[in-house]
Formats: structure tokens, C-alpha cells, sequence
């Protein structure tokens, strides 16, 4: 009789085991479900950012280029200024005037070349380019200003 009884009471118990556990892997399941929801969302969010930031660091390189087109434009004008003036000078002077505009015409391509030539390679490197550039196109058109200055007195 007693085999009997704990026969249906095992039963029971392993069914209970079984529910529960089957319970457990449901919810595991469920809860994994609802991780890759989250997951998903979390892509297209970061997809939304990248995108984003594509368009805003697109927008910066046309925005710093033309700035630096049109600061190499005015130096090539500062210079064709400086070549109407040598046309002036005498003859001795002519020779050292016109290797300076040379110098000057020579840099301004190079930094025109170094825009031009630039590849994308990241925030940082793209920032220290920026800064080169804008900081050797200064000097440059300082240097032409200067010039100009000092042949004028």
C-alpha cells in the first residue's frame, strides 16, 4: 500500500517539477525576447546617431573647405597684386621681388594641394588637420600682408 501511495504523490511532484521548470524556461525565453527588442531599438537609435554624425562631419568638411578655398583665393589675389607692383620696381629689385611672389605662389598651392589630397581618417586627425591648415594659411597670408607693407614704404 505504501508503494501504492508515493507512486501518484512521485508522480505529482515530478509534474510539479516539470511545470515549474518549463515555467522557468518560458520566462527565460520571454525574457530573451525582450532583449533583442531592446537590442534592436538600441541598434537603430546608434544607427540614427551615426547617421547623424556622418551628415553633421560631412557639413563641417564643405563648410572648413570652402572657408579655405576662399582664403586661398584672396592670397592668389594678394599676389597677383604683388605682380603689379613688381612691374614697378626697378630692375635690381625685380629679380628678389619676384623669387618672394614665387615662394608665396609655391606655399599657396601646396596648402590648395594639402586640402584637395586630405582623406577622411577620423575626429581627431581631422581636427589637428584643421588646425594646421587654417594655422599655415595664417602665416602665409601674414606673410603676404607683411610683404606688401614693406615694399610700399
Amino acid at each position: 500500500m505504501k508503494k501504492i501511495i508515493s507512486y501518484p504523490l512521485f508522480l505529482a511532484a515530478l509534474i510539479l517539477v516539470i511545470l515549474t521548470g518549463c515555467q522557468t524556461s518560458q520566462q527565460k525565453v520571454e525574457d530573451a525576447q525582450e532583449k533583442v527588442v531592446d537590442a534592436e531599438q538600441e541598434l537603430q537609435e546608434a544607427e540614427k546617431d551615426l547617421d547623424a554624425a556622418v551628415q553633421d562631419s560631412a557639413t563641417d568638411y564643405e563648410e572648413f573647405r570652402n572657408d579655405i578655398e576662399l582664403k586661398i583665393k584672396a592670397n592668389e589675389e594678394r599676389i597677383a597684386e604683388l605682380k603689379v607692383k613688381m612691374a614697378k620696381e626697378k630692375k635690381e629689385a625685380k629679380v628678389a621681388y619676384q623669387k618672394k611672389i614665387d615662394e608665396f605662389e609655391k606655399k599657396n598651392d601646396e596648402l590648395k594641394q594639402r586640402m584637395k589630397d586630405y582623406k577622411k581618417d577620423g575626429a581627431q586627425k581631422w581636427d589637428s588637420f584643421k588646425r594646421e591648415l587654417n594655422h599655415d594659411l595664417e602665416e602665409l597670408g601674414e606673410a603676404i600682408r607683411d610683404f606688401g607693407k614693406d615694399n610700399k614704404e
